[in-house]
Parts: C-alpha cells; structure tokens; sequence
C-alpha cells in the first residue's frame, strides 16, 4: 500500500524550519571535541545554575505533570505582575504559536507576519490553511504601519509582531503596536527576548484584550532543551486556549526548573547581564571592520550583513573551523550571518577566524 496517497496534499511543498544539530552532533561531523565548537547559530543560553540541579532531585519522573502548570502560573502570576487566569504555559513558544494560530484561524483566514520575523509563524499559518500576508519592515526594521493596516480586510485573524525581532534584533517602539490594536484582529507579539531588552507591552493587555503576548525560558533563563513557553492574554483567549492544548503540554522537569529559574532571576538576570557584555563588546570590535555592517541588537544575538564578500562563504568558513553560525537571507539583510556568542573566549575565537576570513589571509 502507497501510504503517501492518504496524506495531506500539500505536504510536498511544505518548507519545514530547519533545525540545529546538537553539539555532539557536531563534533562527530568535524572529528573534534564538542568542547572545542562554538555553537553561536541557535542562540542558546549556556549559563546553567546549580540551583537547576537542586530542583532536579526532587522530580518524580513517573508521575504525569500539573496539566495546568499552577505552580508555574502562580510564580508567572508574580514575576509579570499579571491575573493567573490570564496566563497559559506552553511546550516552548513554537507551541504557543501553534495553539494560538489554531485557535483563531480557519482555512481562508488571513495572517499577516512582518518579515525579516521569526519563520514559524509562516509555518503555523500555513498547516492552518491560512493566507499568509507579507508585510515588509522597513529599511530600519521598524514596521510599515500604514502598509500592515492596508493589508487588513475582514478574514485579517493574526497579526504577528516579534520585538525584539527574531532575527534582526531590533526592538519596536510601542506607538507603532498601539496603533495596530486599533484594528478588529489579534496582535500576537512575540518578546521572546523581554529580559534581553527590559521592556514589555504586557500592562496593556488589560485594556487591548485583542493583544497577546507570548514569552520564553530558552532565550534568557537557559531552558532552551526544555521547551517551556507562555502567553499572557485575556482569560478568554486562555480559557478557550485551555480547550486546545494536549493534556500535558508541559513536562514535569520544565516546570519545576522554570520555577527555579523564577526563583532565583537575580543570579540568572547576573548571567544575563555578562552575555549583553559581550554582545555590546562584539558589536564595538565587529564594527571597526568596514567590509561589513553590524546591526544594532537587544537581544542575545548579532547580525553581519557581507557587503562586498558571499556570507555563504564566510558560514562555510567558520563551519571548517568549528564555529557555527546561521546564514539570513530575509528581506533587508540579504547575505548576512547571525551570531550568538555567550563568553568572551568564544568572541576572541570568533574575531580571530572571521578576521582571517574578512582579510582574506587564508582560504
């Protein structure tokens, strides 16, 4: 039996987001050690607290996990200053994109995302069976406000919005989020780098019940293998979330070490603090070189447009010396590579091979 007849037939042309390989991965590509790679294209947070291994002994693996997270909502309830009945934990932030996009979009329906964005809003769009609707950023990656607003019509669900953006690091100014709650459709902003940044729009969620915010523990509280997300909305939009999910979307370790992560923020926002050091030292040290342009960023990542050399070449060139990085190519940074180092040995190891690259001294 042909299987492949009973599925989906538009899978064929479905563009799936290309996963990172593990780091163990990696070094049995190169014949290295995984210690010796630099793994700078996820943006990952390697800064682990001991406190994480305290809250592991206490798991009982064989039980099935709060299928609510209260404890974890209770202490989100806290951190966020906002009601527990409006705040719903997710199997990373991909799930609560997905949640969210199935919950409001019908075949049809239109979502309208903002690129360079983050691609699993396209992704989720797509499974839907939505019209995805691309409104470019501008040049400086602010958003195209009164385009987005042309783009509107009556089957407009989602409006999806990243800030900082995911991948070009620039955070938007809330007028421009302001102005578009003024319209009948849902405005999903992304701040999946708010400790990176320090600002929220989430106060506003009390008088915009048309916005949601959806947030992370990977980027900033180091559980990106984890995967545990959350969205604060209106408790409407939670309660009907409440519908959809799977029974137990969130396993019992990530709960338990998101609590921790909660518990002890201040040792956590100190790692933190370190990595935007080096980002900030990265930025002033990248942009004495004049063949490329550095973006500003307030989050944990750094993008390098190439201006007169293939970044294609630049990305094969630090794959062969154990640093990976992720190539972009959306709008308005065409030929650039994207960076996330996490200490200064991996920045002095960074600038030291890209350098060689830039000059041209070996090939």
């Amino acid at each position: 039996m042909d299987c492949t007849s009973l599925m989906r037939t538009d899978i064929s042309s479905f563009t799936p987001y290309p996963p990172s390989p593990t780091i163990n991965q990696l070094a049995k590509q190169l014949r290295r050690n995984a210690s010796s790679i630099i793994k700078a294209n996820v943006g990952e947070n390697p800064a682990v607290l001991s406190a994480y291994q305290e809250a592991l002994s206490k798991v009982d693996l064989f039980r099935y996990p709060d299928p609510f997270s209260l404890e974890l909502r209770e202490k989100l309830s806290a951190y966020c200053n906002h009601p527990l009945q409006g705040i719903f934990c997710a199997n990373g932030s991909d799930d609560a994109i997905d949640v969210l996009t199935r919950l409001f979009v019908e075949p049809g329906d239109e979502v309208i995302i903002c690129p360079p964005t983050f691609p699993m809003y396209r992704t989720y769009a797509q499974l839907s069976y939505a019209k995805i609707i691309d409104v470019n950023r501008k040049s400086d990656f602010s958003l195209d406000i009164s385009g987005i607003v042309s783009a509107v019509s009556s089957r407009t669900k989602l409006i999806y919005i990243d800030s900082p953006g995911n991948p070009c690091g620039v955070a938007i100014h809330e007028d421009a989020i302001l102005e578009l709650l003024k319209q009948d459709t849902i405005v999903v902003l992304d701040e999946a780098y708010y400790e990176y940044y320090g600002k929220t729009m989430q106060s506003y969620v009390a008088t915009h019940p048309n916005l949601v915010v959806v947030r992370t523990f990977s980027k900033w509280a180091g559980l990106a293998g984890l995967r545990v997300g959350y969205i604060l909305a209106d408790s409407e939009i939670i309660k009907a979330l409440e519908q959809l999910k799977m029974p137990y979307n969130v396993n019992v370790v990530g709960q338990l070490l998101a609590c921790a992560a909660l518990d002890h923020r201040d040792s956590v926002f100190a790692k933190l603090a370190y990595i935007k050091q080096v980002r900030n030292q990265a930025i002033r040290e990248l942009s004495a070189i004049q063949e490329i342009e550095v973006l500003p960023s307030e989050t944990a990542y750094i993008v390098i447009r190439c201006l007169n050399r293939s970044a294609v070449d630049a990305r094969r060139y630090l794959h062969k010396n154990a640093i990976f990085v992720k190539l972009e190519n959306q709008p308005f940074i065409e030929n650039s590579i994207r960076i996330n180092l996490a200490t200064t040995h991996e920045l002095a190891t960074f600038l030291y091979y890209f350098t060689e690259w830039v000059n041209g001294t070996k090939n």
